[in-house]
């Protein structure tokens, strides 16, 4: 069992005396910026977490924020961070932008980082909804502001800026059946994910109140790289009794979808319909263009950083109570064909 930290323990490591710890964990005016600054420093690596109940108990500030995303190259993720830097640049703000790659060990690694550099606060998509719970209550209980963007992690007092997932699934639902579509399919995310679990709840919702057909052949969930939604269509494909639609959970699989479709030649939508969740460059590109319900990347940055400096103003971390739901845009386009006498 790890042994706590205690204020003697940094004291002997500073070379200073524990009321002159103590104040500079308190920020105290009697203690230089410097010194308070390397105190700071030197308890976070030694992995001290003061009491957050403790009275008269202050965090030094650095105007650093930590950025925790899980994928660098994702469009939608660099179009958030870019809505985060508009704010936190404008207000003085640096940032420090980790990459989780998905993997809840290195997003353990990065939010000890975050800790290890005394930021001031926490804008995150973190990699599962249940994972590293323990870890996000850690960074609330150092004192760090935390608000998660896209997802977030169950249990955890902290905002979160999401889009409306399963406004957005029903609105493609809906439209594919006024389009006379009945037999739809499902390319999903990995469910460890919060946003890919509203979603596909949002679509199991219509199957099991019978306005659609849907078969487990037809429903996928792999993780979030584009080449399993590849695998994922090509099964679909192979199928003697297919869906006449297919809805995407997000860019990256409907990019997946695309790339497919090109390959073997399918015809979108003579042979198959489809739309997707979220928009991208490519849904633009492709002939024809896919129909989708875009989301507001930059939009979603810009509030979670909002809401992040907007704490540091009123001194109260952003609990739940503070969370922000934005709607999606539907936007028809040519890859949704009309059946049934509809």
């Amino acid at each position: 069992m790890k042994v706590r930290v205690r204020l003697k323990d940094i004291a002997e490591k500073v070379g200073v005396s524990i009321s002159t710890v103590s104040r500079a964990l308190s920020d105290s005016k009697m203690i230089s910026e410097s010194t308070k600054k390397m105190i700071v420093k030197v308890a976070r690596d030694m992995g001290y977490f003061p009491d957050p109940h403790a009275r008269g108990l202050k965090k030094v500030r650095t105007r650093v924020v930590g950025i925790l995303i899980p994928e660098l190259d994702n469009l939608f993720f660099a179009e958030a961070v870019s809505g985060m830097e508009r704010a936190l640049f404008s207000a003085e703000h640096q940032i420090i932008l980790c990459s989780t790659r998905g993997d809840p060990k290195k997003e353990v690694q990065s939010i000890r980082v975050l800790m290890s550099h005394n930021v001031d606060g926490v804008l995150a998509a973190p990699v599962d909804y249940k994972a590293n719970k323990k870890y996000y209550n850690m960074l609330l209980s150092s004192g760090i502001h935390l608000v998660f963007f896209d997802r977030f992690v169950s249990s955890v007092d902290a905002a979160h800026v999401i889009s409306d997932n399963e406004g957005g699934i029903s609105t493609l639902v809906e439209y594919l059946i006024r389009m006379g579509h009945r037999k739809i399919g499902y390319i999903g995310l990995n469910l460890r994910i919060y946003t890919a679990k509203e979603r596909l709840k949002a679509f199991m919702k219509f199957v099991k109140n019978g306005k659609i057909e849907s078969r487990d052949e037809w429903i996928t969930h792999g993780e979030y790289a584009m080449e399993d939604a590849e695998r994922a269509v090509e099964k679909i494909l192979s199928l003697k009794d297919r869906p006449t639609a297919l809805v995407f959970a997000n860019n990256v699989a409907t990019l997946g979808g695309l790339k497919v479709f090109r390959r073997y030649g399918i015809k979108i939508p003579d042979e198959i319909s489809i739309v997707s969740f979220d928009d991208a460059h490519w849904n633009l590109v492709f002939d024809p263009p896919v129909t989708c319900v875009a989301q507001n990347p930059t939009q979603m940055g810009l509030f979670a950083a909002t809401i992040l400096l907007d704490s540091f103003t009123s001194n109260e971390k952003p609990g739940v109570d503070k969370s922000v739901v934005i709607k999606t845009k539907f936007i028809e386009r040519g890859s949704v064909k009309r059946i049934g006498g509809v």
